[in-house]
């Protein structure tokens, strides 16, 4: 789709949204809605103003004033991404502005330090959102997608901050730790063998499905339906600020897949919006969740049947009338009964 990465570019995605909550900025409640992404800054053009955001968090220890020492901050940690790179390529997290590179265009986002965790791992939602227009905007999101678990149980502490595998859960990097021999899967990530339903018996590595979640959101009592009508407004939100930058298509549709993440005190953040989602088949999981999807998709755009020859001939006939005829209620609905 054309202009589509207003909505895939994590740079531009964010000056959307801004933009969103700037122009309703007069009224909080709406304005709030579009307070969706972590705090964001776009390198090296906004490199000032994320130095000086950094500053006014950075902790000191004071026991020694004549040298006071910066403190370790996981608040004050963020999580650098190339604006257009996908599958946790290129993704690392700083905490120290020596930290930072400069040799590509860079987005600097505040991590997420107090994620919501299942059985003490970290985990995020990639779903899939079906855009069948922009302008005016239609979109159909999935009730089904992955819940995708990072390896290693969460931890806060520095020398643990560059594990990929305890802080992205991209399943891209986390089959690799899946490949070492060493490796135990843990056990509350593995599939309910024998089950009668397959989104729970399937086995998909560190991913599971939303229905598995569910089950799992029941055990720490969070209610499911609550949580998912914050995940349909964040998606909303992010589609409409991105939609007036996104000229009408005629005839065409894109699936796209959102990345979000659940913190602690149930908020919803989106992390970034991915065009032409992988939708390789690595595991059993993947083999059934992706081709129900992919049906779904083919029932929704799948055009109604009609008679070529007949709609060939309606028009050549039409744009051979005069206008009086051609715009004849009758003319039509007979047209339309031969091509149908």
């Amino acid at each position: 789709c054309p202009c589509a990465n207003q909505l895939t570019r994590k740079d531009t995605l964010n000056k959307n949204l801004n933009r969103c909550k700037f122009i309703f900025s007069s009224k909080k409640k709406q304005s709030s809605l579009f307070d969706v992404m972590p705090l964001t800054y776009s390198l090296p053009q906004e490199y000032v103003q994320f130095c000086n955001t950094f500053s006014e968090n950075i902790q000191f220890d004071d026991s020694s004033p004549d040298r006071p020492k910066i403190l370790f901050n996981i608040n004050n940690t963020w999580i650098m991404k190339p604006v257009s790179s996908s599958r946790g390529r290129g993704i690392f997290i700083v905490n120290s502005i020596e930290d930072i590179e400069y040799g590509q265009a860079f987005v600097i986002q505040k991590y997420i330090s107090n994620p919501l965790l299942i059985q003490g791992h970290k985990f995020d939602l990639r779903l899939y959102v079906l855009v069948t227009c922009f302008n005016p905007l239609e979109a159909w999101l999935y009730q089904e997608g992955f819940a995708r678990f990072c390896s290693f149980p969460f931890s806060t502490e520095k020398d643990k901050l560059r594990d990929k595998y305890i802080h992205l859960t991209n399943s891209s990097v986390q089959k690799d730790l899946a490949m070492e021999p060493s490796f135990s899967m843990p056990e509350f990530l593995k599939p309910l063998e024998g089950h009668e339903d397959p989104l729970l018996s399937l086995q998909g590595g560190s991913k599971h499905s939303l229905k598995s979640l569910k089950l799992k959101m029941k055990e720490l009592d969070i209610p499911w339906d609550m949580l998912w009508s914050r995940i349909v407004n964040t998606v909303i939100a992010a589609l409409f600020a991105a939609q007036l930058k996104i000229p009408h298509q005629a005839n065409s549709f894109e699936l796209f897949g959102f990345d979000l993440m659940i913190d602690s005190n149930l908020k919803v953040w989106l992390i970034e919006v991915n065009a032409s989602p992988a939708l390789a088949t690595e595991t059993p999981l993947d083999q059934f969740l992706k081709k129900e999807l992919l049906c779904d998709i083919l029932r929704l755009v799948d055009p109604v049947p009609y008679d070529r020859q007949a709609l060939l001939g309606a028009l050549q006939r039409r744009t051979a009338e005069t206008p009086p005829v051609m715009s004849g209620e009758k003319h039509l609905n007979d047209d339309i009964g031969e091509v149908l």
